[in-house]
């Protein structure tokens, strides 16, 4: 990994980008002067200060006492982000203490647009936790990288959990579907997908750019639109399986248990109308 992404990991810590050069110059060059670093570094004594000031006051480097000259020295990396993870379970704990009191009525029926890939990917695990009976998942193969363990933990508990993905892909304890057979069909997509539908009660619908970034995601919780969701996944998802079936070597006779099978286990409504 080269410096400048270093460097904007250690901004990324809430640092500016002079703390965070400066922060990287003594962690590759541990003690020096202020003088030293500001040389290093290109900026202005006064600039170079004053950022190892603001470093001082945030734990990530420490003043060495008793020189003739002021030296600093990096507090290590590994340290350092150990003390940011316990202030900020600290900072957590006192923040949802403070608003534990608060309750908020937004009605049964939500759909709100998700403003980050980090955000709809935290929504999803949510989703997949709270999971009670049934989680039919159709995605691309990069989107599902993002929720592989979480579908898998709520397989081992005994869910129903169908996903359909391009290709051949393989969960423990899911029911896997391959949508498309890469190799063989000639279908050239300039987006990705992540499509979930728990319990028919919540639906997640998101598309990517083919680098991964997210282009549109929405969050659905409605009855109405959920088992309408659900069930336009199961019948797609249906109708892939039987497909594969009819390309297997299975008889017709095994192909129509196996396709009465999938259907009885794997059929869900919980329409509350």
């Amino acid at each position: 990994m080269d410096d400048k992404t270093r460097i904007k990991l250690i901004e990324e810590m809430g640092f500016s980008k002079i703390e965070a050069r400066v922060y990287y110059i003594l962690l590759k060059k541990s003690p020096l002067t202020g003088y030293k670093i500001a040389c290093e570094i290109g900026k202005s004594n006064s600039n170079t200060y004053l950022a190892l000031e603001n470093l001082v006051k945030k734990g990530a480097v420490s003043l060495l006492e008793g020189n003739k000259s002021k030296e600093y020295i990096a507090i290590p990396i590994e340290q350092l982000l150990e003390i940011r993870l316990k202030q900020a379970i600290k900072h957590k704990e006192v923040v949802a203490g403070a608003f534990k009191d608060f309750k908020v009525d937004s009605g049964e029926d939500q759909i709100y647009r998700f403003t980050s890939k980090e955000q709809l990917r935290l929504k999803a695990l949510e989703m997949i936790d709270n999971a009670q009976h049934v989680i039919l998942v159709d995605s691309e193969k990069a989107q599902l990288e993002m929720i592989r363990a979480a579908l898998e933990s709520a397989a081992a508990k005994g869910l129903n959990v169908i996903v359909e993905t391009p290709g051949q892909e393989e969960i423990p304890n899911c029911y896997m579907v391959e949508a498309f057979n890469i190799d063989q069909e000639a279908i050239i997509l300039d987006f990705a997908w992540l499509v979930i539908s728990v319990d028919a009660e919540k639906t997640l619908v998101s598309y990517f750019t083919t680098e991964n970034e997210l282009i549109e995601g929405l969050w659905i919780s409605s009855s109405l639109l959920s088992d309408w969701f659900y069930n336009g996944m199961f019948y797609e998802v249906f109708n892939r399986y039987t497909i594969n079936l009819f390309g297997s070597d299975h008889s017709k006779e095994e192909i129509y248990a196996r396709m009465k099978d999938f259907h009885r286990n794997y059929r869900y409504s919980k329409a509350r109308f």
